[in-house]
């Protein structure tokens, strides 16, 4: 399997030090050449993020009285991704991106005039 590095830079100090680590690797770049990817961290999903979901799904449910909970996600999942919507994982959502996974939710029963809990309170 291919090594990697993963560093976490919070301050200027941490990134000096990330690039004088950097400069001491010694690699034959012309046989293992490499990829630098430098992004904002990344910030999953919380436990109570995924329950919060689950459960306006539920309630999503019983204010419609003919879908089941996971019919309400699938529903989410087609607004929230679009037309290619079964080629998504809500697994591989961020932490905001799955807040606007929810809030999705919520606008697309408010435009229909269903009215369930706040629960993000």
């Amino acid at each position: 399997m291919p090594w990697q590095r993963r560093w976490r830079v919070d301050s200027r100090e941490t990134w000096q030090r990330i690039i004088a680590a950097l400069r001491e690797f010694e690699i034959d770049f012309a046989r293992n050449p490499l990829e630098i990817i430098v992004r904002e961290e990344y910030v999953d999903k919380s436990v109570e993020q995924r329950g919060l979901f689950h459960a306006v799904c539920e309630d999503a449910a019983a204010a419609l009285g003919d879908r089941t909970p996971g019919e309400v996600k699938e529903l989410a999942k087609q607004i929230y991704f679009g037309d290619d919507w079964r080629h998504h994982s809500t697994e591989d959502l961020t932490h905001e991106q799955y807040g606007m996974l929810i809030e999705t939710l919520y606008r697309l029963l408010a435009g229909e005039g269903i009215v369930i809990p706040d629960r993000r309170q």
